[in-house]
């Protein structure tokens, strides 16, 4: 009784298939610079005070030259990274689901980054200020470790050495550009709070 239990769970294994599609390139709508009406000091001291606030950890403040370094770890992955989306098909038909998703919940994918953001004034009541990430994000299992290292507006394409039946033998992953948008956003927001 026992081998034939054994034998149908190996016959439904070996039908498990899927399908992979990866992101598409969305960078062109994704802003990482912003224009502030205001002078450097009010806007450096928002990024500070933001900066701060947030789960970013500081690690290095540079006034002088414009300069905040930050570094993250952050979940749930698919706010930040988009990875395409995977369709795993089995005794019954999957539906579409972020790869992100998938690896996170399978193989206990972790996302950790930098964000280095500048400020510049060129004079007056205008500071422009320039976030930039490096986005590293790990997928643990599958027999490899898959590791994906990207900047902002980018992405990375790594060779999956155990893929699923049916899918591209690669997976891509992009930013969502969601961490520059909450540092730009965020700046604004403590730009307007009282006393500011």
């Amino acid at each position: 009784m026992q081998r034939i239990a054994l034998g149908a769970v190996v016959a439904l294994a070996g039908c498990v298939t899927g399908s992979y599609v990866p992101p598409v390139d969305r960078s062109s709508q994704v802003s990482s610079e912003r224009a502030y009406q205001a002078g450097f000091d009010p806007t450096w001291g928002a990024l500070v005070d933001f900066a701060s606030s947030r789960f970013f950890s500081i690690q290095q403040v540079e006034k002088a030259s414009g300069l905040v370094s930050l570094s993250f770890s952050a979940s749930p992955l698919e706010m930040y990274v988009d990875c395409g989306t995977i369709v795993i098909n089995g005794v019954q038909e999957g539906a579409p689901e972020p790869y992100i998703r998938y690896a996170e919940r399978n193989f206990g994918a972790r996302l950790e980054g930098k964000v280095n953001v500048f400020a510049r004034s060129p004079g007056g009541d205008a500071t422009t200020v320039r976030v930039t990430a490096r986005y590293m994000l790990t997928i643990p299992g599958g027999g490899a470790e898959q590791v994906f290292a990207f900047d902002t507006g980018s992405g990375h394409t790594v060779q999956v050495p155990n893929a699923l039946a049916g899918t591209l033998p690669y997976r891509t992953c992009r930013p969502t550009g969601r961490i520059e948008m909450m540092v730009l956003d965020g700046i604004a927001r403590a730009m307007s709070q009282p006393g500011k």
